[in-house]
Protein backbone atom coordinates (compact mmCIF):
# COMPACT_ATOMS: atom_id res chain seq x y z
CA UNK A 1 0.00 0.00 0.00
CA UNK A 2 1.34 3.41 -0.62
CA UNK A 3 0.79 6.31 1.92
CA UNK A 4 -2.06 7.69 0.22
CA UNK A 5 -5.27 7.38 1.99
CA UNK A 6 -7.97 7.74 -0.32
CA UNK A 7 -9.40 6.08 -3.77
CA UNK A 8 -9.60 7.55 -6.88
CA UNK A 9 -13.43 8.56 -7.55
CA UNK A 10 -13.07 6.19 -10.16
CA UNK A 11 -12.63 3.12 -7.50
CA UNK A 12 -15.02 4.47 -5.46
CA UNK A 13 -17.79 4.64 -8.20
CA UNK A 14 -17.16 1.13 -8.54
CA UNK A 15 -17.15 0.49 -4.54
CA UNK A 16 -20.39 1.85 -4.24
CA UNK A 17 -22.06 0.30 -7.17
CA UNK A 18 -21.36 -3.08 -5.65
CA UNK A 19 -22.60 -1.93 -2.62
CA UNK A 20 -25.89 -0.51 -4.16
CA UNK A 21 -26.47 -4.06 -5.69
CA UNK A 22 -26.07 -5.83 -2.20
CA UNK A 23 -29.40 -6.66 0.01
CA UNK A 24 -27.20 -5.79 3.28
CA UNK A 25 -27.28 -1.99 2.34
CA UNK A 26 -29.52 0.25 4.34
CA UNK A 27 -30.17 2.70 1.60
CA UNK A 28 -32.03 5.67 3.83
CA UNK A 29 -28.48 6.27 5.46
CA UNK A 30 -26.03 4.07 3.02
CA UNK A 31 -25.23 2.01 6.31
CA UNK A 32 -24.17 -1.61 5.90
CA UNK A 33 -25.82 -3.57 7.94
CA UNK A 34 -23.02 -6.51 8.69
CA UNK A 35 -20.54 -3.78 9.40
CA UNK A 36 -22.71 -1.07 10.54
CA UNK A 37 -20.35 1.37 8.60
CA UNK A 38 -21.25 4.99 6.51
CA UNK A 39 -20.68 3.33 2.57
CA UNK A 40 -19.92 6.52 1.35
CA UNK A 41 -17.01 7.14 3.73
CA UNK A 42 -15.71 3.51 4.15
CA UNK A 43 -15.97 3.15 0.80
CA UNK A 44 -13.49 6.41 -0.15
CA UNK A 45 -10.50 4.71 2.17
CA UNK A 46 -8.45 2.70 -0.08
CA UNK A 47 -7.47 0.05 3.12
CA UNK A 48 -10.82 -0.48 4.03
CA UNK A 49 -12.88 -3.77 2.08
CA UNK A 50 -16.36 -5.25 2.04
CA UNK A 51 -16.59 -7.24 5.08
CA UNK A 52 -18.06 -10.00 2.71
CA UNK A 53 -14.87 -9.31 0.18
CA UNK A 54 -17.36 -8.46 -2.72
CA UNK A 55 -14.67 -5.19 -3.18
CA UNK A 56 -10.87 -5.34 -1.43
CA UNK A 57 -8.34 -2.67 -0.33
CA UNK A 58 -6.40 -0.87 -3.14
CA UNK A 59 -3.05 1.18 -3.47
CA UNK A 60 -5.08 3.44 -6.25
CA UNK A 61 -4.81 6.58 -4.56
CA UNK A 62 -5.62 10.58 -5.14
CA UNK A 63 -2.48 12.50 -4.15
CA UNK A 64 -1.53 12.27 -0.79
CA UNK A 65 -3.00 14.87 1.75
CA UNK A 66 -6.02 15.72 -0.72
CA UNK A 67 -9.96 15.21 1.24
CA UNK A 68 -11.93 13.91 -1.19
CA UNK A 69 -14.89 16.74 -2.47
CA UNK A 70 -17.93 14.33 -1.09
CA UNK A 71 -16.03 13.67 2.44
CA UNK A 72 -15.48 17.81 2.70
CA UNK A 73 -19.16 18.32 1.88
CA UNK A 74 -20.30 15.53 4.42
CA UNK A 75 -18.01 17.49 6.85
CA UNK A 76 -20.16 20.63 6.00
CA UNK A 77 -23.06 18.68 6.43
CA UNK A 78 -22.01 17.10 9.73
CA UNK A 79 -21.16 20.20 10.92
CA UNK A 80 -24.61 22.40 11.23
CA UNK A 81 -25.69 19.00 13.31
CA UNK A 82 -23.13 19.13 16.13
CA UNK A 83 -21.51 23.12 15.73
CA UNK A 84 -23.46 24.25 19.15
CA UNK A 85 -20.75 20.94 20.65
CA UNK A 86 -22.98 17.80 20.73
CA UNK A 87 -24.35 15.61 17.93
CA UNK A 88 -27.82 15.15 18.43
CA UNK A 89 -28.13 11.73 18.53
CA UNK A 90 -25.72 8.41 18.29
CA UNK A 91 -26.17 8.83 14.66
CA UNK A 92 -24.78 11.94 14.02
CA UNK A 93 -22.32 11.02 16.33
CA UNK A 94 -20.92 7.68 15.14
CA UNK A 95 -21.17 9.68 11.65
CA UNK A 96 -18.74 12.47 12.76
CA UNK A 97 -16.33 9.69 14.67
CA UNK A 98 -16.23 7.79 10.96
CA UNK A 99 -15.50 10.74 9.42
CA UNK A 100 -13.13 12.39 11.35
CA UNK A 101 -11.05 8.38 11.38
CA UNK A 102 -11.28 8.60 7.15
CA UNK A 103 -10.12 11.80 6.63
CA UNK A 104 -7.30 11.80 9.81
CA UNK A 105 -6.88 8.32 9.75
CA UNK A 106 -7.82 8.05 13.31
CA UNK A 107 -8.82 4.87 15.04
CA UNK A 108 -11.58 6.39 17.89
CA UNK A 109 -14.39 3.54 18.35
CA UNK A 110 -17.59 4.94 16.90
CA UNK A 111 -19.35 4.10 20.34
CA UNK A 112 -17.25 6.16 22.40
CA UNK A 113 -18.43 8.19 25.24
CA UNK A 114 -14.93 9.66 25.92
CA UNK A 115 -14.88 13.41 25.99
CA UNK A 116 -11.54 14.10 24.55
CA UNK A 117 -12.35 11.69 21.99
CA UNK A 118 -15.66 12.96 21.03
CA UNK A 119 -13.31 16.81 21.34
CA UNK A 120 -10.72 15.43 19.35
CA UNK A 121 -13.30 14.43 16.48
CA UNK A 122 -15.03 17.51 17.08
CA UNK A 123 -12.13 19.75 16.21
CA UNK A 124 -11.17 17.93 13.67
CA UNK A 125 -14.93 18.53 11.54
CA UNK A 126 -14.54 22.18 12.75
CA UNK A 127 -10.82 22.52 10.92
CA UNK A 128 -12.35 21.13 8.04
CA UNK A 129 -15.00 23.70 7.51
CA UNK A 130 -12.79 26.42 8.96
CA UNK A 131 -11.03 25.95 5.86
CA UNK A 132 -13.91 26.93 3.97
CA UNK A 133 -13.90 30.21 5.35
Amino acid sequence: MTNNFFVTDEIKKERLAICESCPLLFKPTYTCRRCMCFMKIKSSISSMKCPDNKWLATNKTIEAGVVPKELELKALEIWELIKHGKAPNQKVKKEMIELYNAIYKGNYQTNTNCASCLQACYNGIKKIVKSFD
